[in-house]
């Protein structure tokens, strides 16, 4: 039954930011994927050779609201995958060329990131790693507020994707340590 409840926030959660364009693949493949392993699933990730995280590493991070996290970067204003229980590799801070220099280069169990707060997992993290949502924050000016038509929009698009995948995990508001029911969401939205 819905409804919104009190929740202790856990320190050792890790987020991964999506948007409308990806939580359906990720719900669909049961599976948040690195860019190789969405090759083996037939999908097309963005082109090019490499990323920052390397083609077999996802990117995840803690909740780190300072300046230049990239919690705040990446995830403060989205909404973000609640993953529990994982083994996440913490993540080395090194000036961009030498991470870009690296990425490819670097033993299973050392990554280097250009954040000072970043985790990588290899290849996939199944769903039932995911204890929730994370709605954006309204911190920072990060929160879609109305006059960004776009943002507000987008916003719509992904509770209307969660809800026709059947993605059965609550929203949390980890700001204000809150988990809303799916049939809850829109009003709690609404009334922030």
């Amino acid at each position: 039954m819905g409804g919104i409840k009190n929740i202790e926030i856990n320190e050792e959660w890790l987020y991964h930011a999506v948007n409308s364009r990806v939580i359906d693949k990720i719900v669909l493949t049961g599976h948040i994927l690195s860019r190789n392993m969405q090759k083996k699933y037939g999908l097309r990730p963005k082109k090019g050779n490499n990323i920052w995280n390397g083609n077999h590493f996802i990117s995840l991070s803690k909740k780190n609201e300072e300046t230049g996290s990239s919690y705040t970067h990446y995830s403060q204003g989205l909404f973000a995958l609640i993953v529990d229980d994982v083994d996440a590799i913490k993540t080395e801070q090194k000036h961009p060329d030498i991470v870009w220099e690296y990425v490819s280069k670097l033993p299973i169990n050392k990554r280097y990131s250009y954040w000072k707060d970043e985790y990588q997992v290899r290849d996939a993290i199944p769903l039932d790693k995911v204890v929730g949502i994370k709605i954006p924050s309204k911190k920072d000016g990060f929160w879609p507020v109305l006059d960004h038509a776009e943002n507000e929009e987008e916003m719509k698009k992904f509770i209307d994707k969660v809800e026709k995948l059947d993605f059965d995990v609550p929203y949390i508001d980890v700001d204000e340590g809150k988990v809303i029911e799916q049939d809850s969401i829109r009003d709690y939205m609404r009334k922030r």
